[in-house]
């Protein structure tokens, strides 16, 4: 299972460092994006989001003994990389006989604070239909919330973003 969220994080930071170089140097602004570690840290779980049936809850919801999480912040609406991390999370599930919701649980939280649970639930719609099977209806969950939240939650997994 850990092999699984490395792959996924490995191929998120290739994507993104392999052009990242060119782009920040020209753009300043840019140079706040980055990944910055911190192993044995504990996520702040008593923060609280909005599901896709317009329901509050907090990511302790979420974490369970035993059972890892693959968690990803994504813009729902992103053309570009997001889309595209998404994507091929949707196709590496396909391919693995571990099932979300019964052996992981995994989660995408927005890191716009203007996006709606409407547009998480369409997201959360075409991500699992691309899996190809039927997976648990809370498996893979798709959240939305506030700014302040948003940054917490990003700040506590060194997931800076501009």
């Amino acid at each position: 299972m850990r092999q699984i969220i490395f792959i996924c994080f490995f191929i998120f930071w290739i994507t993104v460092t392999g052009s990242a170089q060119i782009v920040t140097e020209n753009a300043p602004d840019l140079q706040k994006i980055d990944v910055i570690e911190h192993p044995g840290e504990q996520l702040p779980l008593e923060l609280t989001f909005t599901n896709t049936d317009g329901k509050t809850v907090q990511l302790r919801d979420y974490f369970q003994p035993g059972r890892p999480v693959l968690m990803t912040l994504a813009y729902y609406e992103c053309p570009m990389l997001c889309t595209f991390v998404l994507n091929g999370l949707s196709e590496g599930v396909a391919n693995i006989s571990f099932n979300p919701g019964e052996d992981f649980q995994m989660i995408t939280v927005s890191i716009d604070p203007d996006e709606t649970p409407q547009l998480a639930a369409a997201k959360k719609v075409n991500q699992i239909g691309a899996i190809g099977r039927s997976i648990a209806a809370d498996g893979w969950e798709f959240l939305v919330g506030n700014k302040e939240n948003i940054d917490s939650l990003a700040n506590a997994l060194g997931f800076m973003f501009y």
